[in-house]
């Protein structure tokens, strides 16, 4: 039988978390152990996991960081200490479904699937329904590279195989292409969803499986847009910022494909050559993404002209499943980038976009 983890990073969670372990206690499958990593907690956080841990159905293992790492590492860290086949994220203010775990083990039969997620209700502190989450997945099973590239989905949501674990040690290397600017590493969900897609396939359970709870001490948390900015979107897509957004990808995107070129060097058998197919296909991307960068990035006219050209000669503008940018941006950087892309960043200052190695 499939053995399964479930990696639980703490900080200062006391609020919520009997709540949260009383419904991991309550799964229908339950878990072979429970995980935590607590991140140098000063309320009642580690008490309240020292006194369930006496009661709990299964065995609860707590390591208390004697430095502050901060949420991605320390889940990180949560999941690489667990010892099952397969590994739960979760997270201390959250509520399960009791069939959670039930359900996400299922597609894990298939020896071809490394990670699998599930939808979500976002709900208020008092448990109080939101907003669903619902991913809409185009496959149930998106095999080797069909999921959208630079995509992923919540920790909470996620369940991988322990194999995904073997790359960990490049994970240092690895670069969030959303806080570029602080140099962060990839979280942790993005670090996983990035290698399953790459390795094998990944499942969606389309059920909302989880009771994603907002407060004010989300580290990061879901925010419902303002029915001004849902206007704001329809005519056309974001504008300002186009060059930064692109540097951004454009480094994210190089520094996957430099990852899996590593990898490709160090594993065996079918993952080398996904991870050698994988380096290739990112680099493509992240050339796709450098000449979005110079439409918007250049205040030379003719190199946005020969940047839009090289996207229409490569077919760039094929659709986003198949890893192009779409159709929808070749026509915003036809009526706008060509003629005043440069004039749509929101700061002087340009990213140097790292470059992927050969």
């Amino acid at each position: 039988m499939t053995t399964v983890s479930i990696a639980l990073a703490t900080y200062n969670g006391g609020r919520f978390l009997d709540q949260q372990l009383q419904t991991l206690a309550g799964q229908e499958r339950p878990p072979d152990e429970l995980v935590v990593t607590d991140d140098g907690s000063t309320d009642d956080t580690v008490a309240k996991l020292e006194a369930f841990a006496a009661t709990a159905p299964f065995p609860v293992r707590l390591y208390r960081n004697t430095v502050r790492l901060g949420y991605r590492a320390n889940f990180i860290r949560a999941a690489g200490l667990c010892r099952s086949d397969v590994i739960a994220f979760c997270d201390q203010d959250d509520i399960w479904e009791p069939r959670k775990l039930r359900l996400c083990l299922a597609p894990f039969d298939d020896p071809e699937v490394l990670l699998v997620y599930h939808d979500a209700l976002a709900v208020a502190p008092n448990g109080s329904p939101l907003a669903p989450l619902e991913h809409k997945a185009a496959l149930a099973v998106a095999g080797f590279l069909q999921s959208p590239p630079m995509d992923y989905t919540l920790g909470f949501t996620q369940l991988f195989r322990r194999s995904l674990l073997g790359p960990s040690h490049f994970w240092h290397q690895s670069l969030d292409h959303k806080e570029v600017h602080r140099r962060e590493r990839m979280a942790h969900d993005q670090w996983f969803f990035f290698l399953g897609s790459a390795l094998g396939s990944i499942a969606h359970v389309a059920e909302r499986l989880v009771r994603y709870r907002q407060h004010a001490s989300n580290t990061y948390g879901w925010r419902a847009p303002s029915r001004l900015a849902k206007i704001a979107q329809r005519p056309w897509p974001s504008l300002h910022g186009r060059a930064e957004q692109y540097a951004a990808l454009e480094m994210g995107a190089g520094g996957r494909a430099d990852i899996l070129g590593q990898l490709a060097l160090s594993v065996t058998g079918e993952w080398r050559a996904r991870a050698s197919a994988g380096a290739d296909q990112y680099r493509a991307l992240t050339r796709l993404y450098a000449d979005r960068h110079r439409i918007y990035g250049s205040a030379n006219r003719r190199d946005r002209a020969a940047a839009f050209h090289r996207l229409l000669a490569s077919d760039g503008y094929r659709a986003k499943r198949d890893w192009g940018l779409g159709k929808r941006a070749l026509l915003t950087d036809f009526c706008l980038g060509l003629p005043a892309g440069h004039l749509l960043s929101t700061t002087r200052t340009r990213l140097t976009p790292r470059r992927s190695g050969a």
